[in-house]
């Protein structure tokens, strides 16, 4: 079991007592967390800006693979604000010292995969929030659902149309439709995890995996969920699964044709072109594989992941 702080986006008391996801796992596209989701892993978290004086530092790992307040903090060598003194934050060694009692946002969620295929926000108003007046906001990375993205230099190559898209994520308010992880240029050429009208909606070009009867596709408004979408082409039938909190809730017969080649990854908006539909709420976790897991490999990840978020 877990055992976490206030100081800390869920700190564990010792060094990798769940370990990362990824280890001895299949290797992803990308991959996006607030802990280490690969131990060989050395790079950092997260790229932050802090109001009071737009100063941004790069925001590693503590000592026990978490980001925390303890997390430790360095220079970035670029800025995409304009800094009030290049790199200057003080004397500051951790991210406590940092943020002090101002807010903190999100310039830049580090992949974690070796891949380089961050995802970014240059517009200061745009970034999602991470600190509210030097205490971590509730359930960080917190998107507004107004107009805070993530946007990729990197185009999601599926010409093998195979996918597992993993999410962790708790939405706050809201019944619209809510981008969440998405690979498209338009509304019906390419893949996207998102939700609407309370539901969960899997798309792979114009074939919908949905269900707004039921009941089983509900996103919760009051819990942390793991949500899992994964298209494998191979398989005779039910192609396309949704999966929450480690159950299949979804599945039915697909034969899309991804070919998203062109398409550039965006996170917390349904289109990667446009800013539209954001997510209102925190996502903690995003990893994508050009794969389809197989059972086993799935379950593994899945426990793993909902263990360490108390799921």
């Amino acid at each position: 079991m877990r055992l976490g702080t206030q100081q800390g986006v869920g700190v564990v008391t010792n060094p990798y007592v769940i370990p990362p996801p990824l280890d001895g796992q299949p290797s992803c596209w990308a991959c996006f967390g607030l802990r280490k989701l690969r131990r060989t892993y050395t790079g950092n978290a997260l790229w932050v800006r802090r109001t009071s004086d737009n100063v941004e530092v790069e925001v590693g790992f503590d000592a026990s693979g978490e980001v925390s307040m303890d997390s430790p903090i360095a220079d970035v060598t670029e800025f995409t604000t304009s800094p009030s003194s290049s790199g200057d934050h003080g004397g500051t060694a951790t991210l406590a010292g940092f943020s002090s009692s101002t807010d903190v946002h999100v310039v830049k969620w580090l992949d974690q995969s070796g891949n380089d295929r961050d995802v970014y926000n240059t517009t200061g108003a745009q970034q999602p929030k991470l600190i509210s007046s030097g205490s971590f906001v509730t359930d960080p990375i917190n998107f507004d659902g107004t107009d805070d993205w993530f946007t990729s230099a990197s185009r999601l190559d599926n010409s093998n149309d195979r996918q597992t898209i993993l999410a962790v994520v708790k939405k706050d308010t809201g019944t619209g439709s809510m981008g969440l992880v998405s690979c498209m240029d338009n509304f019906n050429d390419g893949s996207e995890l998102f939700a609407t009208s309370n539901y969960w909606s899997y798309r792979l070009n114009t074939t919908d995996l949905e269900d707004f009867s039921g009941g089983v596709a509900q996103i919760s408004n009051t819990s942390k969920e793991l949500v899992v979408a994964s298209y494998t082409p191979a398989e005779s039938s039910n192609e396309q699964k949704l999966r929450v909190n480690g159950s299949l809730i979804l599945q039915q017969n697909c034969t899309a044709n991804l070919n998203v080649g062109s398409r550039f990854l965006a996170i917390s908006k349904r289109v990667s072109t446009n800013a539209l539909y954001e997510w209102n709420g925190g996502i903690s976790e995003v990893i994508i594989w050009q794969e389809a897991l197989t059972s086993a490999q799935l379950s593994y990840v899945e426990k793993n992941v909902m263990d360490h978020h108390n799921i």
